[in-house]
């Protein structure tokens, strides 16, 4: 066909060549939704086999998310859920307590940054923001 074509190559026969890649375009298309269909019964027949395994999986991986046993800052390990639970609390209010405290410690590195707005500028914006607002209440009641 392709050298039909290619050695003939009239309007007929660019017709002709173009009907034949269409059909053989939709062919393999229907091939691939054939497997694909094919695929998913054999899925399904296997899951149904395999019931326990599929219902499994998903209590398998619950259990592995779960923290069982946690370490403590004596090295001791705790295994009961509230234990843990207040040994989490502690752990995360230090270690939020500390990046507070280190960010007060930078608050005078402000001192050594330029301002490059100055009070003139916040006015004039705020001025901006409150017309904004104005207008959005205007413009609902209306």
């Amino acid at each position: 066909m392709e050298q039909m074509f290619e050695e003939n190559q009239s309007e007929d026969n660019k017709q002709f060549w173009h009907l034949v890649q269409s059909k053989l375009l939709l062919h393999l298309r229907n091939e691939d939704i054939f497997f694909l269909k094919k695929a998913r019964v054999k899925f399904l027949r296997d899951a149904d086999q395999n019931k326990k395994f599929f219902h499994a999986t998903p209590v398998q991986k619950s259990a592995k998310l779960t923290i069982h046993r946690i370490k403590n800052r004596a090295d001791s390990w705790l295994g009961n859920k509230d234990d843990i639970k207040l040994e989490a609390e502690d752990f995360f209010s230090i270690l939020l307590m500390d990046e507070m405290i280190q960010m007060s410690d930078m608050e005078h590195l402000f001192d050594f940054i330029p301002q490059l707005i100055i009070d003139l500028h916040n006015t004039c914006l705020l001025a901006l923001l409150q017309r904004m607002r104005f207008n959005q209440q205007f413009f609902q009641i209306t």
